[in-house]
C-alpha cells in the first residue's frame, strides 16, 4: 500500500490561506503496484468535504513541485476546476486517511 502525507501550499497570501483547501500527497513505489512504476498524486478537498480533486503526476515528483501545484490550485480557480472530480472513490480515500 502507498504512503499518504499532508501537503501545505507555499507562499500563500493571508487571503488565499483562508480559502479552506486541504491537501494530501499519495505515493506508490514500483514494488507497490501492478504497473511497476512510480505513482504520485496530489489529492485535495475543501474543508466542508463537498468538492474533491486530484492531480496525478508521471513518475516520482519532488515535494517542492507538489507544493507549488497545491499553491496554484488555491490561487487559480480555472486550474482548480479542471482538476475537480465527482469520482465517488475520492471521498472514500479521504475518510481512510
Amino acid at each position: 500500500m502507498g504512503h499518504w502525507h499532508s501537503i501545505e501550499p507555499t507562499n500563500l497570501t493571508r487571503q488565499d490561506a483562508n480559502l479552506g483547501w486541504v491537501f494530501a500527497n499519495y505515493t506508490e513505489a514500483p514494488s507497490e503496484n501492478s504497473e511497476h512504476h512510480w505513482y504520485h498524486a496530489l489529492h485535495f478537498r475543501n474543508q466542508d468535504r463537498s468538492c474533491f480533486g486530484i492531480k496525478v503526476f508521471e513518475g516520482l515528483v519532488h515535494q517542492d513541485k507538489v507544493r507549488r501545484t497545491a499553491t496554484r490550485i488555491v490561487q487559480d480557480a480555472d486550474y482548480r476546476a479542471s482538476l475537480l472530480s465527482d469520482d465517488p472513490e475520492l471521498p472514500v480515500q479521504w475518510k481512510r486517511r
